[in-house]
């Protein structure tokens, strides 16, 4: 198969199970991030780093 087949192929699976012919086979979720938490965990990340190794930023 080249790739246009397969191409080809997954679009008419997409088209079947958007007009509700065919069920997805998987299903995938991603957790949102707390951006203000990663933030701070960034933030303390780099300070340790620096602070270890006795370099001043700025």
């Amino acid at each position: 198969m080249s790739i246009f087949d397969d191409l080809y192929t997954s679009l008419r699976e997409a088209v079947e199970t958007q007009q509700g012919k065919a069920q997805v086979s998987r299903i995938t979720r991603h957790e949102l991030v707390d951006r203000p938490a990663r933030k701070i965990w960034l933030t303390l990340g780099i300070k340790k780093q620096y602070g270890e190794a006795g370099i001043k930023r700025g």
